[in-house]
């Protein structure tokens, strides 16, 4: 997978800006697993360019570079594995950016204000895009259709014609990656979530519907901003913590939050309106639509049925956004949210592909110019000191792509072997002559996911198509072997149970009681999780508590059983 973007390194203004911005390529190989491919250490840079180069030359003579050597890894390179010759070839499935990037390396019209066809994917028109929600009502973009309406534009009689030819299509010119080895400029530049749902579409309605929910005087703004400051985010959203907001009416676009901040705020919306604040405006439910929208996008399992159902749910949305809002306009960002099932469909789970963490490897760039004072060729340092980074990875006792996998705190001793051993035995039938030690830490790091005892819950199995939800109260190392030299070490959890009471589907939480019958323990081994990943509890009126979900678990329930 290929990602393309832009890069300032100085964050310069006035008539400076722009002085050191770069242009940064790089890629992932996507036969690792997706837990390793959203890594730093698993990002590698393929090139970088300066911006002024760019803008002068064009990006196809970067693209042209990049063709020769995907040609030759299409026809088979030789690799040397311990000893023994293997044939590795490989292909680029993915060119992956925010829309401008991915546009630009498309041959598309960077931007699609002035374009007649707004959609890389289809060739949709701005009165079209206002009129139809499901993709089959579009004509798809085709190689073929590509390369002839690219032909055209290349035989024009003169600038003049060939500009008319450019609007009527959304393309600037053929692009260099047509010439990629088994690759489809229209079908292979799939659109990022990041950028046209949390910083484009998520925006754009919340917005929108908030003010209106405002403007009915449901609540005022002090009120909403305080539960969005009360609210206790655990452990995995602390940094991203969505920010309150200074006001609704102004025709600033943005809400300034940024996009993990909108997650976490999608995240809690719905929470928040419906339970927190009492509100059963259409505006309120409008948004708790979209948020269920987001929840099946983010699933990182996702089934040909939810697919589907999907599909059916962005139709019915975007319509719905039309009969609410019919001052506004549907933006092209609402519009390419029609492509995302079969994107879906092509790649899997959206969140394996997007940008995220791409951008997040634009830090480690910046920090490697932070303390330079010279910015002389400053492509050739940041290449220079990213290959001796690349090289001195593979110097490590373990590399650095699974050093995140399990880490533990500090550990002491349990007080009481037997007690462990007895709860062990009871839940997984293991002989207790095997268990040789146990040791009990206040919190633990399993494939990047942190825990920590007392201060969050896991969701552990499912009963009745319900999931299981329990508070972690203890966090178990235990030794488990035939002799104390051959010894396992694995992790088990003790969790203070709950009842699930049931799931609301409008503000999208589980509701969640303490059993009836006090001191209800489960021992759960940390590999039998149905999510790796630590949730808490918020208490709404009355003291009911729910759980919020970072995505949807239908299908992940489905696979676990």
């Amino acid at each position: 997978m290929l990602y393309y973007d832009d890069l300032e390194l100085c964050n310069p203004l006035g008539k400076s800006a722009g002085t050191h911005k770069i242009g940064v390529f790089y890629y992932v190989i996507a036969n690792l697993p997706p837990i390793y491919q959203s890594r730093l250490a698993s990002i590698r840079l393929v090139a970088v360019v300066s911006r002024i180069i760019i803008d002068l030359y064009g990006i196809d003579i970067v693209l042209n570079h990049l063709t020769k050597d995907l040609c030759k890894l299409a026809q088979g390179t030789n690799v040397n594995i311990n000893g023994v010759q293997h044939q590795i070839r490989g292909a680029l499935i993915s060119v992956n950016g925010d829309t401008p990037a991915a546009n630009y390396i498309g041959g598309f019209k960077i931007g699609v204000g002035f374009a007649f066809q707004k959609c890389r994917t289809c060739e949709c028109t701005f009165n079209d895009m206002q009129n139809k929600f499901s993709e089959k009502e579009f004509i798809q973009r085709t190689q073929e259709r590509y390369d002839a309406q690219c032909k055209e534009m290349d035989m024009a009689q003169c600038n003049k014609m060939r500009d008319r030819l450019s609007i009527a299509y959304g393309i600037n010119r053929r692009s260099a990656a047509r010439d990629i080895p088994h690759f489809d400029v229209t079908r292979m530049i799939p659109e990022d979530i990041m950028h046209i749902i949390f910083e484009g579409v998520a925006v754009y309605e919340v917005k929108e519907a908030l003010s209106k929910i405002l403007t009915e005087g449901s609540f005022s703004l002090e009120q909403f901003n305080e539960h969005i400051e009360n609210i206790e985010f655990g452990c995995k959203d602390k940094g991203c913590q969505p920010i309150p907001h200074s006001a609704f009416y102004s025709t600033e676009p943005s809400l300034k939050q940024s996009a993990s901040g909108m997650i976490a705020l999608l995240c809690f919306l719905p929470f928040i309106l419906l339970i927190k604040l009492h509100c059963n405006s259409i505006y309120a439910h409008f948004i708790s639509d979209l948020c269920e929208i987001v929840l099946l996008i983010l699933s990182p399992i996702i089934s040909l049925q939810t697919v589907e159902v999907l599909r059916a749910l962005i139709t019915s949305h975007l319509k719905l956004f039309k009969e609410l809002f019919p001052e506004k306009n549907i933006i092209p960002k609402q519009h390419y949210m029609v492509h995302i099932p079969s994107a879906i469909l092509k790649y899997g789970p959206l969140s394996n592909v997007w940008c995220m963490r791409f951008e997040g490897k634009h830090q480690f760039i910046k920090q490697l110019m932070s303390g330079s004072h010279n910015f002389k060729n400053v492509e050739k340092s940041i290449s220079h000191h990213n290959a001796m980074y690349e090289c001195s990875l593979n110097v490590c006792d373990i590399h650095p792509l699974f050093n995140n996998d399990f880490q533990v705190g500090p550990v002491c001793k349990v007080n009481n072997l037997e007690y462990v051993k007895n709860m062990i035995f009871e839940e997984f039938g293991t002989d207790k002559e095997l268990i040789h030690s146990a040791y009990c830490t206040s919190w633990i790091i399993n494939k990047g996911q942190k825990f920590i005892t007392d201060k969050c819950e896991v969701l552990f199995g499912e009963i009745n198509n319900m999931p299981e939800f329990g508070r972690l109260s203890a966090i178990w190392v235990v030794s488990i072997g035939t002799n104390n030299e051959n010894c396992n070490e694995q992790i088990y959890f003790r969790l203070q149970m709950y009842e699930t009471v049931g799931y609301h589907e409008d503000s999208k939480v589980y509701e969640v009681v303490e059993p009836v019958i006090a001191g209800g323990l489960q021992v759960v081994y940390i590999e039998n999780l149905v999510i790796n990943m630590a949730l808490h509890v918020y208490k709404g009126q009355q003291n009911k508590m729910f759980i919020p979900l970072p995505y949807d678990i239908i299908d992940t329930i489905r696979l676990h059983k």
